[in-house]
């Protein structure tokens, strides 16, 4: 898990399966790529010293490749966004700078919450939660959210900075998978489909609704007791098949 940035504890690293996530943040100027970062003039901010300044914001010039982030003040108004912040959501930097994050509301996520980050990142503990969002033309997209807080020498947060990842792509691929699955129970429980399946014995371990219908037998009479041989009498799921035919 990630941690609070103090002092030279400037870089929190936690691994998230296959993924390591580096949670760090940069106080001064805007969020750019690695040379120019490590090349930026930086100014003690917020209690932290410059050279603790300039180690934040080489690493965050590395990271700022391959994440989404944004740098916030203590009222959440956003202070710094890097190109990857400004690409997922189609706002410009300057439509960005000033704002909080509600401008990305995309209204999914109850006012618990939103007060849950809040509560923990003021007490300078890491929030970490998929969040959605919405774009500057509608468009909503997922993004695997840790957020730190950067602490003075009392201990108090001065800064605070969301490391993002995009996982749109896994969340849509999540919602075909309920939905096909759904589906897939829908149509099991219809009266109107017989499924019987069998372990390598040859018991049966499926027997659905429509099978009770067809044969006349219920799912516990039948489930982990007898095979199909058992209750297969032809001529009595013909005259039964034609009976639910008409029914139907």
């Amino acid at each position: 898990m990630c941690a609070s940035v103090t002092g030279a504890n400037a870089v929190a690293k936690s691994k998230n399966e296959s993924r390591t996530t580096i949670a760090v943040a940069r106080v001064a100027d805007p969020l750019t790529p690695r040379k120019h970062a490590e090349e930026a003039t930086v100014q003690g901010v917020g209690g932290l010293s410059p050279s603790t300044s300039t180690e934040l914001t080489r690493v965050l010039g590395v990271v700022s490749e391959m994440a989404i982030l944004a740098v916030t003040d203590v009222t959440g108004k956003i202070e710094q966004v890097n190109d990857n912040f400004v690409r997922i959501s189609k706002y410009s930097r300057e439509e960005l700078i000033g704002q909080d994050h509600r401008l990305l509301s995309s209204g999914l996520h109850p006012n618990a919450f939103i007060r849950d980050l809040w509560t923990t990142i003021a007490h300078g503990r890491v929030w970490r939660n998929d969040i959605r969002n919405r774009a500057k033309d509608g468009s909503l997209y997922w993004v695997d959210t840790t957020i730190a807080a950067i602490l003075n020498e009392r201990g108090n947060p001065v800064k605070y900075v969301a490391v993002r990842f995009d996982i749109t792509a896994r969340k849509q691929a999540e919602e075909a998978l309920l939905k096909a699955g759904a589906l897939q129970r829908a149509i099991f429980n219809s009266a109107n489909f017989s499924s019987i399946a069998t372990d390598a014995k040859g018991v049966i371990q499926i027997f659905n609704v429509g099978a009770e219908r067809m044969l006349g037998y219920t799912a516990a009479e039948v489930m982990n007791k007898i095979t199909p041989a058992d209750i297969s009498d032809p001529e009595e799921v013909i005259a039964r098949a034609k009976a639910l035919s008409v029914e139907l």
